[in-house]
């Protein structure tokens, strides 16, 4: 009814409509998703929840709100009805194609009973978290050190500039991220390593403004747990609000850094506000929206596969230009036309094939991650999720290009931690 409803009104005419629809869309997607095993921590219900927020959470923000809602003293005018209007149509599309894909990835049945938690082996996965864990802090660390350290950052606009192209920081965000996952899947002592980990980084790296290198990694350790014991809705709503009341006051505070947060350099508390922090991630789709309409041609599915077509071109000798300048990667383009707006499964999907785009990545996204779902709590059911949870989720607001590299690190790393173990309890996924 939503889409009938969006696509009947060319996206709405109006703020309140269209936030009526996201709203509508999004509740219809989340049901679709619900897991009764794992409850509000299945992987296909909280990944969507996150995208909710980044793809609606300024809209609805706005029409509660008003211009209270809207972030800094920036170019907001895109945040009206009529440029809105076609980028809420192309995410309800999306909404509704992911359910699709969803439905797709529950239908089959597990072959193979999962092992039972409680007696699967972890392997050498503790070792290997943990060292993965170790050598990401100490990339970053190394990072901001040959840029004059943290005392060279005031703030989140000091932190881009300081880490901005470098690639030793963001595979070292990568590894502390996965590390600290892999520890939580192996159970046990561990686990309590892992989350204690997590919570050091968080007080370390909000205060900078950094919601990426904790939301994301947070996300999948919920999705570990609700493997092993499954999350109450209203628990998870609960946590859901704080993040967002957090957030709230991190996005009046990250121009200052700890030095604004220590001081009270903020107003409210608002779990609205952190909605619309993050609901600045429909703006790429905005963009993308309006290139297309301009006369911009289609990539046709160059950004999925431009890293692996650069490495392909390295090899043969043939002519590519650098990284920060390859417009076949989505996040450079954006980046060049744009500024440093982020990304979106959307608006990537759009630029590539139109309208059939967003549908076929939407639907994609929603069977990969129910299958996800179907992955036991075992310690290498519990890893192989999060090697493969962590880099999607981190993509709902970035470009897809990273993502399968990031995968395959982490396939490289649960291979490493179970490869010759006799009994390695991964099992069914069906």
């Amino acid at each position: 009814m939503t889409l009938i409803w969006s696509t009947s009104t060319g996206g709405g005419e109006a703020s309140a409509a269209q936030a009526g629809m996201l709203i509508a869309a999004f509740i219809g997607l989340l049901v679709t998703a619900w897991n009764p095993r794992a409850g509000a921590g299945g992987s296909a219900f909280l990944y969507f929840f996150v995208f909710a927020l980044f793809h609606g959470g300024l809209v609805i923000a706005y029409v509660l709100h008003g211009d209270a809602a809207l972030l800094g003293g920036g170019d907001n005018s895109w945040i009206a009805a009529e440029r809105l209007a076609p980028a809420t149509s192309l995410t309800v599309i999306g909404a509704a194609s992911a359910s699709a894909g969803v439905a797709l990835g529950q239908f089959a049945r597990a072959k193979t009973p999962p092992s039972p938690v409680a007696t699967a082996p972890a392997g050498r996965l503790p070792v290997v978290g943990g060292a993965a864990a170790v050598i990401g802090a100490g990339m970053i660390g190394s990072a901001l050190w040959s840029n004059g350290g943290l005392a060279s950052v005031g703030g989140y606009l000091e932190f881009l500039d300081v880490v901005a192209g470098e690639s030793v920081f963001s595979y070292g965000t990568l590894l502390l991220g996965l590390g600290l996952c892999l520890l939580v899947a192996s159970g046990g002592r561990s686990r309590i390593v892992g989350w204690a980990s997590m919570l050091a980084l968080a007080a370390l790296a909000l205060p900078l403004g950094l919601r990426g290198p904790v939301l994301f990694p947070l996300v999948t350790l919920v999705m570990i747990e609700a493997k092993r014991r499954r999350l109450r809705l209203g628990v998870f709503l609960l946590v859901a609000a704080a993040v967002l009341s957090a957030i709230s006051v991190i996005r009046q505070t990250r121009a200052q850094g700890f030095s604004g947060l220590l001081e009270g350099g903020w107003t409210r508390i608002d779990p609205i506000d952190g909605a619309a922090e993050m609901g600045y991630s429909l703006f790429p789709v905005v963009q993308v929206e309006q290139w297309m309409s301009a006369g911009l041609p289609q990539m046709n599915g160059v950004t999925f596969i431009a890293p692996v077509v650069r490495v392909a071109e390295r090899l043969l000798g043939v002519p590519s230009p650098p990284g920060d300048q390859d417009l076949r990667l989505f996040n450079v383009e954006v980046f060049t036309r744009i500024g440093p707006i982020g990304g979106s499964p959307i608006a990537e999907g759009y630029r590539n094939f139109d309208v059939l785009g967003v549908v076929l990545v939407m639907c994609v996204l929603g069977f990969v991650l129910a299958r996800i779902d179907r992955l036991p709590g075992t310690p290498q059911g519990a890893a192989l999720a999060a090697v493969i949870m962590l880099p999607v989720v981190t993509a709902v607001r970035n470009s897809f290009a990273p993502v399968i590299p990031q995968i395959l690190i982490g396939l490289v790393l649960v291979g490493a931690a179970f490869l010759g173990s006799r009994d390695r309890g991964g099992g069914g996924t069906g």
